[in-house]
């Protein structure tokens, strides 16, 4: 966890202070808000956008967002959107107590 945000690795995007020079800041985790103010769209419309409806909003803002998303490096908030959809994509898997042979199937089995 970062800023209290679940990531899945932690991202050091550049930005740029007011004498022009380029910091690099572990606490700033980019947010919606900041792609939707780099793109200069609504924060829905941001949302949308990155959600996939692109139908209601037009090329050139569609390609805004999408380009300021991967300049800041934005990335979904796993935690966040199970949350809002009720899937999380996780299996929970329950092993016995010292059995250690399940426990290393299911471990040598898992992602990687």
């Amino acid at each position: 966890m970062v800023s209290g945000r679940a990531t899945d690795a932690p991202t050091v995007p550049a930005r740029a202070t007011k004498s022009g020079v380029l910091t690099m800041s572990l606490s700033h985790v980019p947010r919606l808000k900041d792609v939707a103010k780099a793109a200069n769209v609504s924060l829905a419309a941001a949302s949308r956008i990155l959600r996939g409806d692109k139908e209601r909003f037009g090329e050139e803002t569609c390609r805004r967002v999408l380009e300021a998303s991967r300049e800041l490096g934005w990335r979904r908030n796993l935690l966040v959107n199970g949350m809002q959809t009720g899937r999380t994509r996780t299996i929970g898997v329950m092993i016995p107590p010292f059995d250690f042979i399940h426990a290393s199937v299911a471990l040598a089995n898992g992602p990687r």
